[in-house]
Parts: C-alpha cells; sequence; structure tokens
C-alpha cells in the first residue's frame, strides 16, 4: 500500500485499511476463481474433444482398413485380368515379325496387294497377281523353305494362264 496521508483518528484508519485489504483480497480472490474457472472450462473443452475424437479414431482407421483392403483386392482383380491378357496375347502367333519374310520371299513376277491375318485358323492370308504359273510355283516353295512355315496352301486358280492372274496364299505358322 502506498503511504497516505492521513488525518483519520487511528482506529478511523484502522478500519480504513481493513476494508481496503478485505476488498484487495476479494479481488484476488475473485481473479482466482476465474482463472480456475476458465482452466477448468479449457480442461473440460479439451476432455470433451478428445471424447469426440476417440470415437472418430477408431471410426477413421477402420475405414481406412476398409478402403486398404478394398485398394489390395482391386489390385489382385487388376493382376489376375492382366495375366489372363498376357497369357491370351501369349497364345497367338505374332506375324508381325513374318512379314518381311513373306515380302522378301516374293519372286520378280509377284505383286503382292493384300496381307490378311485370319483369326479363327491362326493364318496369313498373302494375295496378289502373278504374270507367270512359274512364279506362282517358285513363290510357294520359297513360303514353305521359310523356318516358321508348317504349310502353304495354294489354290489350283493360281496356275491359271491369264495375264495378270490372281493369287492367294495360306500360310499356317509352326506350333512352338
Amino acid at each position: 500500500m502506498k503511504y497516505e496521508i492521513n488525518l483519520l483518528p487511528p482506529r478511523a484508519l484502522l478500519a480504513r485499511m481493513e476494508k481496503i485489504k478485505k476488498r484487495r483480497v476479494e479481488i484476488m480472490f475473485f481473479a482466482f476463481f476465474v482463472s480456475c474457472f476458465i482452466v477448468f472450462i479449457s480442461y473440460g473443452a479439451i476432455w470433451w474433444s478428445l471424447l469426440l475424437l476417440q470415437g472418430t479414431v477408431p471410426d477413421e482407421i477402420l475405414l481406412r482398413s476398409k478402403d486398404r483392403v478394398t485398394i489390395r483386392d482391386e489390385s489382385v482383380s487388376l493382376n489376375k485380368e492382366i495375366a489372363l491378357l498376357d497369357t491370351r496375347v501369349a497364345s497367338y502367333t505374332l506375324w508381325t515379325s513374318h512379314i518381311p519374310d513373306v515380302v522378301l520371299a516374293a519372286p520378280n513376277g509377284i505383286l503382292i496387294s493384300r496381307l490378311e491375318l485370319v483369326e479363327e485358323t491362326e493364318s496369313l492370308v498373302v494375295t496378289g497377281t502373278a504374270a507367270r504359273g512359274s512364279e506362282v510355283v517358285a513363290y510357294q516353295a520359297a513360303l514353305e523353305n521359310l523356318p516358321w512355315v508348317d504349310t502353304v496352301v495354294a489354290p489350283l486358280q493360281n496356275f491359271a494362264r491369264a495375264p495378270e492372274a490372281k493369287v492367294t496364299f495360306k500360310i499356317t505358322h509352326k506350333k512352338q
């Protein structure tokens, strides 16, 4: 307390000082009570939010676990489909690597106009025109001599002697 110049009698001065002390104690008690109240309210709010979170965290973990299981199951399913596709693709004969052999085996009198892949019979059909029958025979022999060729089917119409006769060869691949 500050030093005060007071001309009150000592008993009145003592009563006044007691009143001031009492008021200050009340203010400090009220401040302490308000501080404790704020602390308890804060702790209560924290406890309440943790209580709410405690219920949502396991739910979130369960949800994420379900997502992880779903993603894993979908990736396993996708991998199975890819494996099936790979085996199906591997079961087909890859003709594109043999096209240069078919084209380069053609003698000068043969003009290739079309290459066609027939899936059902797994064969390559070569269509073109030939000036002479001897070139058709030479081309058929050249195709049969290719290492990957199983059979070459040439219909009788290939040997027609008309100029620019249409020729067709059906080539089947050797099985591995």
